[in-house]
This record gives C-alpha cells, structure tokens and sequence, in this order.
C-alpha cells in the first residue's frame, strides 16, 4: 500500500495544524512502510484554474489502491478533482470551516461542502472526541469511519517564575474570529492593574477587517500601549516568547484540541482559558476554565494571578505536575495505527 500526503507549500507553518499534519504523517512514514509527498505552490484562499488542472494531473498518477492523506480543507476545495478517484482518501479534520468564518451566508454554502467532502472520504482523523462528536452530529458522518488521534507533547523548556516586574502575558493563534481576541481586550480593559502586557502571536493577514476592528478596539480601550500585535512569528521567535511569559490567555468558542494551551502546560505556563471546546475535556484539571461570556469573572482571574504570588506560584504547580503526565507524540499517534490498519 503506498501513501501519499498532499499539501500546498502556503500552508501557514506556524499553526496547530501544520504541526499536527507533519507529526501524523512523520509517524505514517516511520511506521507503515513510508510515505510520498506530494505537493503544489499555492491552494489558498482557493486554487485557481491552473493549479486545478496541476493537482488534477497529480491525482491522475495515484497508483489505484493507494492511499491519499491530505487536510479537510483541500477536500472541501478539490472536491470536484475527488469524485471519481480510485485511491482511498484520508482527509485530517481538525475543526470546523464554517467555525472558522463565522455567521453568514458564506458558512451555509461552506458547511454543505464540507459535508460532502467529509462523506467521500473513506477515513477520517479527528484530534479529539469533541471534533468526532461535531463531525457525527453535525454532519451525519459515519463513525465507524472515523479515527481519533489526539496530539501529542514535545518536550519543552520551562518558563521563568514571574518574581517581580511587569507580567508578560501571551496568547498564541492567528487573528481571526473564531479566536474572540476582541473578548481578551474588553477582559483586559477590566484589569485595573497597569503593570502588564499582552502579545498576540498569529497570522494577521486573513481577515484583515477583522484585525483592523480589533485594533480600533484596543485603541477605544486605551490599551494600545499594552497589546500588541506581533503577526506570525518564526520558531525562534515564538521559543523566545515563551521563555518570557508569566501567564497564558485564551478566549476562542471552538477549539478541535487546542495544541498552543498544551504547549503552555508543557512550559509551566498558568493557563486562563474559556472552555472551548475540546479544551474542557483534556486541561480542566491544569488551567483556570472560565465561562465564554463572562468578561468580568475572567477578568476576576487573571486579576487574582496578578495581585496574589500565592496564586500564581500555584496555578503554576499546577501547569508543572499536569505538563508531565501528557503523553509524547509516538504514544498518541499509535491508537490512530491501529485504527488505520483496521480502516484504511
């Protein structure tokens, strides 16, 4: 059986899902007699008719009975390219696109295509109970067909203690609407605290109107001196973050796993988090989880971590102990080939 992984080289990097794609296929190649790349220029925001014709040519020269690998996200765009394939198809699901963009007639039109490209998939492998319970309810996929793989844990350097000075605070995820950064600013505008910092680590290029009522918004607050900002770092950049932060925030509704507040627990990082999503059902016992709409109780909080070392250094313990009972990436991975071998 030979393996292929599509990807286009625009994928952003700096993302839970790029880094969640390149450990499973990683561990598919090690493990199940290696895997073939198969890649293009660019697929974002949607392929234009000379890449169709490309990725076209490409499928056509799939060995019949081979498998393909690729992210949800090409299914849904090359879905007409994937009608009549004679290879299994594999998509990774990590969360919903009609999540992603929020209300509107956009969603409607993408929610009907994301179902379809989720019932022609032969296999599908979700990163958490939560996304397999959204992909069987809300979309009628067969569960039989679906393959849970959760992700797994590098190991990774400790934050510093925060022993006096400014509190560095940081949230990572590209600026986009499923991320609520707007509830971060209206919580943070409740601090009544002035010795902070907040960074925004993510891409700030994809819904650009978006970013700029975010930035208008932390200038009506007065707290443009305070947020930041900083668009999609490099690794070095990030690992140079992290090794500076005090506490992590997060505010998103929906996460399919929420691999940047894993990182944060792995680092001893305090973590202030809403529930969303698969984030309840894995961190509830390391991070402070607070309801989706209460602006004041998170803001209550993360005033508590600030105002009391007690707190903090406790919260802290708390990221520690949990940070070393997570599983490694080759732990989590093994479930999902088992399951592979069954289904595909």
């Amino acid at each position: 059986m030979t393996i292929h992984h599509f990807y286009s080289t625009d994928y952003e990097q700096r993302t839970g899902g790029w880094i969640y794609n390149r450990h499973l296929i990683d561990w598919l190649d090690r493990n199940l007699g290696g895997v073939r790349e198969m890649t293009v220029p660019m697929c974002f925001p949607t392929p234009d008719v000379a890449a169709l014709g490309e990725i076209a040519t490409l499928f056509d020269g799939i060995e019949p009975g081979s498998v393909l690998v690729m992210d949800h996200i090409y299914g849904c765009m090359l879905l007409p390219i994937l009608r009549n394939r004679t290879f299994t198809l594999v998509l990774i699901y990590h969360h919903s696109m009609t999540e992603e963009r929020g209300a509107g007639d956009a969603v409607t039109r993408g929610d009907t295509t994301e179902q379809s490209a989720l019932q022609l998939a032969d296999a599908i492998i979700v990163t958490s109970d939560e996304s397999r319970d959204y992909v069987t309810g809300h979309y009628g996929i067969d569960e039989r067909k679906i393959i849970t793989g959760r992700p797994g844990n590098d190991p990774a350097p400790q934050s510093p203690i925060h022993d006096g000075g400014p509190w560095r605070m940081l949230s990572v995820g590209a600026v986009i609407p499923r991320k609520r950064y707007e509830f971060l600013v209206e919580v943070l505008a409740k601090v009544e605290r002035s010795d902070w910092s907040l960074t925004i680590a993510g891409n700030t290029e994809r819904y650009p109107d978006y970013v700029a009522s975010l930035q208008d918004l932390i200038k009506a607050r007065s707290l443009a001196s305070h947020i930041t900002l900083a668009g999609e770092l490099t690794a070095p950049a990030l690992n140079a973050l992290w090794a500076k932060t005090h506490l992590y925030i997060a505010s998103s509704l929906y996460e399919g796993y929420g691999m940047a507040i894993s990182e944060a627990i792995c680092r001893g990082v305090p973590v202030i988090s809403t529930p969303s999503g698969a984030v309840a059902s894995w961190a509830g016992q390391a991070a402070t989880l607070v309801d989706a709409n209460d602006v004041s109780e998170m803001a209550r909080q993360i005033t508590t971590v600030l105002d009391d070392q007690a707190t903090y250094e406790a919260a802290r313990e708390k990221a520690v102990r949990f940070a070393d009972a997570l599983p490694s990436w080759e732990a989590n991975m093994a479930p999902v080939g088992e399951a592979w071998r069954r289904l595909v």
